[in-house]
């Protein structure tokens, strides 16, 4: 089975966001919030290894 690697260097591209659209099924707001989220994780992890 195939590993999935939510580990980016930079911000995941957006094609990411798609696809988790696509698995979570969720409405357009929610979406941007969910996107929103991911996007503050992701830096939030990106300062810390600065």
């Amino acid at each position: 089975m195939e590993s999935i690697s939510f580990s980016f260097s930079k911000e995941p591209p957006d094609n990411y966001y798609r696809i988790y659209l696509e698995v979570i099924q969720i409405d357009k707001y929610h979406y941007e919030v969910e996107k929103a989220r991911i996007s503050a994780l992701f830096a939030r992890e990106n300062t810390n290894t600065c």
